[in-house]
């Protein structure tokens, strides 16, 4: 009877399971790479989050730091500035005094482009950092539903391999029988 074509389907099965087997720790090694890349850039984008965070926090207290120096600087010379008031002295330290107020608009306006720099890089850092994740995410749910896949496959093939065996087994009896 058909004996002989049933063997040869069970081993036909058995090498599609194999193929199937390979391709499942395949793409279970590609799984784990990939899970791990997205747990990186999720870490990273945490990290320089806190490290920009940090940098413009330290930038900003420096600046608070030099603005009161400039503030003491110049009410010194608002001090001296009245008192000499009727001193030929006073013309000269009024022009130091506008030389200090302008200096101060100068410093203030260079930190504010700093600070803004700042935050640019920050910004830049951080929609890089977004889209190697959305990229890294959507190849996780990609080798997600590839696995997925596989493993169905594999359960159909298992299932067909089973369902042949037992045939092929009552054939093998009905054969005997036959003899």
């Amino acid at each position: 009877g058909g004996g002989a074509k049933l063997e040869e389907d069970i081993h036909d099965l058995r090498r599609q399971i194999e193929t199937s087997d390979s391709l499942i720790a395949e793409e279970s090694a590609r799984h784990d790479i990939i899970l791990e890349n997205v747990t990186r850039i999720r870490n990273l984008m945490f990290e320089g989050e806190a490290q920009s965070e940090a940098l413009i926090a330290k930038h900003e207290e420096e600046c608070k730091i030099k603005k009161a120096e400039r503030k003491d600087a110049l009410s010194k010379l608002q001090y001296a500035v009245s008192k000499e008031i009727y001193l030929e002295s006073s013309k000269n330290l009024d022009i130091e005094r506008r030389y200090i107020v302008d200096a101060h608009a100068a410093a203030e306006k260079q930190e504010m482009s700093e600070r803004d720099r700042l935050r640019a890089e920050a910004d830049i850092l951080k929609n890089d950092l977004e889209a190697q994740f959305e990229s890294a995410d959507r190849d996780l749910s990609a080798s997600n539903a590839t696995l997925s896949n596989l493993a169905n496959q594999n359960e159909q093939l298992t299932q067909r391999l089973a369902a042949t065996r037992f045939r092929f087994s009552q054939v093998k009896i009905k054969d005997d029988e036959d003899s």
